[in-house]
């Protein structure tokens, strides 16, 4: 058996690249090389000031998202979704020949005397903003079709199929009332999708109102001559046992 004969062949280490072993030079204009100088690369860390300019900061951030966004999206919704509205304002003041009334409560405000009229303006105030007078209009409009016609978007209408509580609160935003207690007036908006919707809808408010101060005064009324009934009574029986003791003396005397 005959083996070949092992060569040991010498590895010799070459660099990657010949520019590792050669510097770079350049060409002059009359033909010879000249080294040129090496630029060091300097690494920047992604913690140090100068990253941190390149990513924007959690300020700006925060500044789009919570100023500049919202801005763009009110815009964009009132110049191209948004519907018209018009609003029907009305204002009224309560006359009472009523006497003021002293109300105890009044006397940590400065004043110690409450007029009945104001009392029946609060009163107007909170029951148009009440599911009361929605359901006494109701019976005459069709509210859930006045607030919601197609001319109006999606936002702004009223939803649809919408509940009595829903319809409650949507008749809060578009019925604002207010007293204004410096010279009792009463002051209400109404907001509609029509200029006719707003104008008759105030109308059917005002009467409504003035229904509910009718019955109010009806019920003083009633409460008044009430209470006083009994003291009348007494007072006329009194006048006449004394017409009927001037009678038996004139009797006497004849």
């Amino acid at each position: 058996m005959k083996f070949g004969g092992l060569t040991r062949a010498l590895a010799i280490a070459r660099p990657l690249s010949p520019a590792a072993e050669h510097p770079p030079v350049a060409v002059t204009s009359d033909g010879s090389h000249a080294p040129t100088a090496l630029t060091r690369l300097s690494l920047v860390r992604a913690g140090t000031p100068a990253f941190r300019q390149a990513r924007p900061s959690l300020r700006s951030l925060s500044f789009a998202a919570l100023v500049v966004t919202p801005i763009a999206v009110a815009a964009a919704y009132y110049f191209a979704v948004a519907a018209d509205q018009f609003v029907a304002e009305f204002r009224f003041t309560l006359n009472t020949v009523d006497p003021p009334r002293l109300d105890p409560l009044s006397l940590f405000s400065g004043t110690a005397t409450r007029s009945p009229a104001a009392s029946e303006s609060q009163i107007l105030v909170q029951y148009m903003t009440s599911r009361a007078i929605v359901d006494e209009i109701g019976a005459s409009l069709d509210l859930r079709r006045l607030f919601a016609p197609p001319q109006a978007d999606w936002w702004a209408r009223l939803p649809r199929p919408a509940s009595i509580e829903e319809l409650v609160h949507y008749w809060q935003g578009q019925v604002d009332p207010s007293y204004d207690p410096a010279n009792g007036t009463v002051t209400v908006r109404v907001r509609g999708f029509a200029p006719g919707d707003a104008l008759r809808l105030s109308q059917t408010i005002v009467a409504a109102c003035e229904k509910l101060v009718n019955g109010l005064s009806l019920r003083a009324r009633r409460d008044t001559w009430a209470t006083s009934r009994p003291s009348w009574r007494r007072r006329k029986a009194g006048s006449e046992r004394c017409s009927a003791i001037s009678a038996g003396s004139a009797t006497a005397r004849g």
